[in-house]
């Protein structure tokens, strides 16, 4: 009859035990790492797992690739997100924002492409997870497109201070027109930026203006 009483204690302190681990993992979870598992939930919702997903499945992918893939891409691969934002930096330190158009060019383009090939993913999914991927893609592409039409006006403008002929007359433009003259001032901007990131590096070098 007295050993019981020890058993039932050593059960429940072996509970509280495991309660106290679970907690303790749950909370050591970085708010990054929940981010990233609620970001790329992939999980099957219809029992099918065939590259369908619902109308509303769809929206709420893409919603997260258009509010938050560039986050995800920051949170995933920050070294590379941030090699790219300093490079973006430092060219448009060295040629004096004569580069802005071709920058503002090359995210339409790479936005597209993502766009693109989340369009063919979708449509050749074969299990829910690749289309939930696709939509996130087409999102995140999305906005891409939308952050390079609404940089185009102030990249035109950067660009014609540092040189850039054809990039005058920004303020005239809305924002599609803008960005479509970014792409076409793209071959002057790329002769000025290399002129002006010449006599940069000689001033730097040096010190003499050129």
């Amino acid at each position: 009859m007295s050993v019981q009483p020890v058993q039932s204690e050593i059960y429940t302190r072996t509970q509280l035990e495991t309660s106290y681990n679970n907690e303790e993992t749950n909370t050591d979870e970085s708010i990054f790492d929940k981010f990233t598992d609620w970001y790329n939930d992939n999980e099957c919702t219809d029992n099918a797992d065939n590259g369908k997903i619902g109308v509303d499945e769809f929206a709420e992918e893409y919603a997260k690739g258009l509010f938050c893939g560039i986050i995800d891409t920051a949170v995933e691969h920050p070294i590379l997100t941030g090699l790219t934002i300093a490079g973006g930096v430092a060219a448009t330190i060295l040629t004096g924002g004569a580069i802005a158009p071709v920058l503002i060019g090359a995210g339409v383009l790479g936005s597209g492409i993502s766009i693109g090939k989340g369009v063919y993913d979708y449509a050749t999914a074969e299990s829910d997870a690749e289309a939930k991927n696709a939509a996130r893609q087409m999102g995140t592409g999305t906005t891409g497109i939308l952050l390079s039409v609404f940089g185009a006006k102030s990249a035109l403008k950067s660009a014609n201070i540092a040189g850039v002929k054809s990039a005058a007359g920004a303020q005239d433009m809305n924002a599609i027109q803008a960005t479509a003259q970014c792409i076409k001032s793209i071959p002057e901007a790329l002769q000025v930026s290399a002129t002006n990131a010449k006599g940069n590096l000689v001033t730097f070098a040096t010190g003499i203006v050129q």
